[in-house]
């Protein structure tokens, strides 16, 4: 997707941190203690992140709302998105394992309906945008 001539995608933590302006220790100290939105990509070696644009200037906007609110508010709603984003790699991550498992009863049984075809077309790990 593109917006205002650039794209909705960043795909390494250096974009990341040109999107913010920040070195890329800043953002992944982000990541690890204020819950910034970044997705990863896991591979056998190494997993690659990326991250949506429009997902990061909510998450700025709304650290700007939390770093303006009491301490103890601040600390509930890091929890809660803390626990949110924690649900939602789960959430890949069974997604990810059912595709897996749907691929691999097609290849099996033969079985080739065209959601399987389209699934097997895309690489995966990867979102489908």
């Amino acid at each position: 997707m593109v917006t205002n001539g650039k794209t909705e995608l960043l795909d390494s933590w250096k974009e990341i941190a040109a999107f913010f302006r920040r070195g890329v220790r800043t953002v992944q100290r982000w990541e690890q203690e204020e819950s910034l939105p970044v997705h990863r990509h896991h591979h056998v070696k190494r997993g690659s992140v990326f991250a949506l644009r429009s997902e990061l200037t909510f998450w700025q906007q709304t650290r700007n709302q939390r770093m303006r609110q009491s301490d103890g508010e601040f600390d509930r709603l890091h929890l809660l998105m803390s626990e949110h984003w924690s649900l939602m790699q789960d959430l890949k991550q069974l997604l990810a394992e059912n595709m897996d498992t749907c691929v691999r009863i097609q290849q099996v049984n033969g079985f080739n309906p065209p959601q399987f075809q389209a699934l097997n077309g895309r690489q995966r790990g990867s979102p489908a945008l």
